[in-house]
This record gives structure tokens, sequence and C-alpha cells, in this order.
């Protein structure tokens, strides 16, 4: 029998409770282990809850209820977590984690003021398969870091409020007309 008719009848006979042989173990492992859940409930969990705690601290600085020093020292903390996660797992994006994970990451490093820390960050994620992350992620990330720096941002994606006039403006664009 030809390599596929042997795979098919392998796979069959899995679905009726026989267990696959070796070779058709590699090869099921090979095509689908990118996309199999690497991180288990615990750190998934972690990283949704470093999210919503983000979120909710940004929240109480722009009320008035948090100074700014609070706000950044929660940040390094909610960083610091995101790293040793990094370090131990891996890039969670939305394959291997959950959406919700994979989002939490992403508004951790963004809301982090680590330009080193978003560099990094930022190789990661383009390096992740197409489908399991957003392209709007990566335009956010460069255009943070380059508003980090004092450049100009390519998608204009980062804003300011005015001081006076409290209107949101964006920062610098290179292109204002190809935005």
């Amino acid at each position: 029998p030809t390599q596929t008719a042997v795979i098919r009848s392998r796979a069959n006979s899995r679905r009726a409770g026989v267990e696959f042989s070796m070779p058709v173990f590699i090869f099921y492992r090979v095509l689908f282990y990118p996309f199999m859940n690497q991180f288990n409930k615990k750190t998934l969990n972690i990283l949704e809850q470093i999210g919503k705690s983000d979120q909710h601290f940004l929240r109480l600085w722009r009320a008035g209820g948090i100074t700014r020093k609070q706000l950044i020292s929660k940040t390094v903390l909610h960083k610091k977590k995101l790293e040793e996660i990094l370090d131990q797992s891996g890039f969670p994006n939305k394959t291997n984690a959950s959406k919700k994970a994979y989002k939490s990451s992403v508004l951790v490093a963004l809301h982090s003021g680590d330009k080193i820390f978003m560099k990094n960050f930022l190789k990661m994620l383009i390096k992740q398969p197409g489908i399991s992350i957003d392209s709007s992620d990566s335009a956010l990330l460069i255009d943070k870091i380059a508003v980090l720096e004092k450049k100009y941002q390519i998608y204009g994606t980062q804003s300011q409020i005015g001081m006076h006039n409290k209107k949101l403006t964006p920062y610098p664009i290179v292109d204002i007309g190809g935005v």
C-alpha cells in the first residue's frame, strides 16, 4: 500500500480504538504540534489575570484613583510576570494559548513602557504563524516603540490627549496620507 493509504488506514483504526503506530504518531506530531496548546490552565489564568489587572489599574489611574507612580509600579509587576512566562513557556498566541491570554500579553507589553522589552516582544510576535496573531498588534507595538523613541509612527495607532483642549490627537505620523 502507498504511504497515504497506510496513514488513512491507521487513522481509521485509531477511531475504532486501535493505537497509532510510531510513524503515524510522528507524522501527526509534526503536522499538528505547533498548533497544540502548550500552556497549562494555571499559566493561562495568570496571563488573563494580569491583563485584567492591567486594564483595571489603567482605568483607576485615568479616574484619579491612583497616582502615576502607583500605576507604574503595577505595570512593572505585570511585565515581570509576563517575562517569567515568556521565559518558561514561550510566546502565548491564539493557537497555543487562548485569545484572552494572547491579548493580555500584548496589552502588558504595550503598557510596560520598556522599549527593550517591547522590541523583544515584537520580535517574538512577528515570528508567530499569521493565523495565531492579530497583525494589528504588531502595528500597535511598532508605533508605541517609535513614540517612546521620539520618532514618527508608521500606522497612526498612538494618540495623546491635549493638555488644554482635551482633544485626542495622534502623535506625528511618517505618511499621514498613507494611513
